[in-house]
């Protein structure tokens, strides 16, 4: 064997690369590495950390146990889903088989629902069980209360719904740089939520990318003054009356560059609020600005669409690049003049605009569609 095939860098570049060409399968590739790590010592480690990177179940892991593999691999398809249902936990010897495997892993995902997790009841809530995980997907419902198992310290990127065991990630997981938290169809944010869910956010200190619902002044003060936040995306809003209008000192955004605000079709539209956030903030590097208004609140009067584009004309954000806004007008006969405000970014080159109404289609229109720039207009 080449001397080069000796150099763990050169196996993993080499390993890497072998899937993107020569597997058809997920299935095939797993096969193959599970090969290429019984061919030598020199190839097993590289080949088994790439078999068990990424994993979206746990029964390959759980399959590595002596005891549990017939069972996992039972032919009846029913069976196979079922398996578990009263079968004993592992044990310690059995957690240690699991475990070597876990160690691995550098990312998951579990979709609405999780099985066999009480398999895992045997190890103690302070077990990380996946130590070198970075990348977590967590959308399980109903909760379990075995999500402080999928915590790591490694953590890089966390995506949750909003009934999961916040509390644990604000206490594992302090290098955070991307956190996700819901809302999704059947989450609402409850005032008994409230405390967990802005003690997460607020501890996320290393934060680069994050969702989560419109909360209180001092969390939105938090992302102000957070030098390392680059993407921040609003999706949804906790109980109403959560702005103090008396706490609004927020400090500059320095470093954001893109600002989302996403509301899906089961959601209210919080005008009033977003509009107090934008008219109490600086943005002086944002690039992106994005509102998705689905339409299942009240339309927007005249006035407020009015308020809302002029308090984005105020930014002061000259380094704006991209504008996309979907909202719902109520006054049909009305006319909708907005495009002028958007003439002060000097810097645009795409914007996106659709108005459930009616929109005034005047010179300032045209100016807009300069060289560089590009214009999609939806009625």
């Amino acid at each position: 064997m080449h001397r080069a095939l000796f150099v763990l860098e050169v196996l993993r570049e080499i390993f890497l690369h072998i899937p993107l060409h020569c597997w058809r399968s997920r299935s095939d590739s797993r096969k193959s590495l599970a090969a290429l790590a019984r061919t030598c010592r020199t190839f097993y480690d590289p080949a088994m950390d790439l078999l068990w990177a990424d994993m979206d179940k746990l029964e390959p892991l759980l399959g590595c146990v002596t005891r549990l593999h017939p069972l996992i691999y039972d032919s009846d398809e029913y069976f196979r889903i079922h398996w578990s249902r009263g079968v004993e936990p592992l044990s310690e010897y059995e957690a240690r088989q699991f475990l070597r495997h876990a160690a691995r892993v550098r990312s998951l995902w579990f979709g609405y629902t999780i099985h066999h997790i009480h398999l895992l009841s045997v190890f103690p809530i302070e077990t990380c069980v996946f130590p070198r995980l970075q990348s977590l997907t967590w959308h399980v419902i109903p909760t379990t209360k075995h999500l402080h198992l999928f915590l790591s310290p490694m953590l890089r990127r966390c995506n949750v719904n909003m009934s999961s065991d916040l509390k644990s990630i604000a206490t594992r997981c302090a290098n955070l740089e991307s956190l996700s938290i819901g809302p999704y169809s059947c989450d609402t944010v409850m005032e008994r939520d409230l405390p967990v869910l802005c003690e997460t956010v607020r501890s996320c200190n290393r934060i680069i990318k994050l969702s989560c619902p419109l909360l209180d002044s001092a969390v939105w003060k938090h992302f102000s003054s957070l030098p390392t936040l680059v993407t921040l995306t609003i999706s949804g809003e906790g109980p109403n009356g959560l702005l103090d209008r008396d706490n609004l000192d927020f400090a500059p955004f320095l470093n954001l560059a893109a600002l989302s605000f996403r509301f899906p079709p089961s959601r209210f539209f919080p005008a009033a609020n977003i509009l107090t956030v934008m008219q109490h903030s600086k943005f002086p590097s944002l690039k992106e600005f994005e509102l998705r208004d689905s339409g299942s609140g009240s339309p927007w009067s005249e006035e407020q669409a009015e308020q809302f584009f002029r308090a984005l004309s105020q930014f002061k954000a000259q380094t704006l690049e991209n504008i996309a806004i979907s909202f719902h007008s109520k006054h049909q006969d009305n006319p909708l003049i907005a495009i002028s405000h958007f003439l002060c970014f000097t810097q645009l080159r795409r914007l996106q605009l659709s108005v459930h109404g009616s929109v005034y289609l005047d010179n300032d229109l045209f100016k807009l569609c300069r060289v560089g720039r590009t214009l999609n207009l939806w009625n």
